[in-house]
C-alpha cells in the first residue's frame, strides 16, 4: 500500500527531464531488470500484471507516460500469462466467466487505449494514473482492515 501511495504521488508531484535519446543498454538493463522482475512476481503472486509497478518507473526515469503506459501493456502480457498457467494448474477455472471476462478486458483495454493515446494529455493521462493507485492502495487497506 505504501508503494502504491508513493508512486501516485509521484505521479502527480515529480516532473522527471524527459528523456533526450534511447537508454543505454547498460541504462535499460539496470531499470528493466529489476522493475520488471518485482512487477512479474507481484503478478504471479497476486494475479495481477503489475502495470501498477512498471508505469510509476518508467515515467520515473523519465519516459513520457503515454510511451510509459504503452509499454507495460505490453509487458503485462507475459507477466499475466505467466501467472495465468501457475495458477490454472491449481484452481478450478470456470471457462465461460473467464471467455466472457477476456472478451470485455479486451474492449476495455482497446478504449482505454484510445483514451490514452487520443483524448487525454501527458498531465491528464498522469492524475489518472495516480487516482487509479490510490483507489487500489484504499482497496487494498480496506481487505486487508476489514477482510
Amino acid at each position: 500500500m505504501g508503494f502504491l501511495v508513493f508512486a501516485a504521488g509521484m505521479m502527480v508531484f515529480y516532473q522527471p527531464k524527459p528523456r533526450e535519446s534511447r537508454a543505454s543498454l547498460a541504462a535499460t538493463l539496470a531499470l528493466g531488470l529489476p522493475v520488471g522482475g518485482a512487477a512479474g512476481f507481484i503478478g504471479g503472486l497476486l494475479g495481477v500484471g503489475g502495470g501498477n509497478i512498471i508505469v510509476p518507473a518508467l515515467v520515473a526515469s523519465g519516459l513520457e507516460p503515454k510511451r510509459a503506459s504503452a509499454s507495460a501493456a505490453f509487458v503485462v502480457i507475459f507477466a499475466s500469462i505467466s501467472g495465468f498457467l501457475a495458477h490454472v494448474q491449481v484452481a478450478r477455472i470456470d471457462t465461460t466467466l473467464l471467455g466472457v471476462t477476456a472478451l470485455a478486458t479486451m474492449a476495455g483495454a482497446a478504449l482505454g487505449a484510445w483514451l490514452a493515446t487520443e483524448r487525454l494529455s501527458a498531465a491528464q493521462l498522469k492524475r489518472t494514473i495516480a487516482l487509479v493507485l490510490i483507489a487500489v492502495a484504499i482497496k487494498t487497506a480496506w481487505d486487508l482492515l476489514w477482510p
